[in-house]
């Protein structure tokens, strides 16, 4: 695992379960990738910096100021991603899915 800085690269928004599940789904036939918690099962997808607002949301939005463990490519002790390659998710894309799974957030 990897210690990365938020803010720069990529954003990462923490979606609980049972709700990350749901998106899970919806998001299966897109190029997304995510960092699954094998611990509490949360998901962590990975967005362009400042390209998800964290106004009324029931996640986490993590940027400027965290860090978070990235996984290596065979890591499968705590945290491991879905797919061998990598990818940014479309913050709009994962805003969709997570409305369907979660409901419409307050203040958009």
């Amino acid at each position: 695992m990897q210690l990365v800085p938020l803010g720069v690269a990529f954003d990462a928004v923490k979606v609980p379960q049972p709700v990350a599940r749901s998106v899970r789904a919806a998001l299966e036939r897109h190029a997304t990738s995510f960092i699954e918690d094998l611990l509490d099962g949360s998901h962590l997808w990975l967005v362009a910096p400042g390209s998800y607002s964290a106004a009324g949301s029931r996640h986490l939005v993590l940027s400027t100021g965290w860090h978070i463990a990235i996984p290596g490519p065979r890591c499968t002790a705590r945290r491991r991603w879905n797919r061998p390659w990598p990818t940014l998710t479309s913050a709009d894309l994962l805003r969709c899915a997570i409305e369907a799974a979660a409901g419409p957030t307050k203040g958009r």
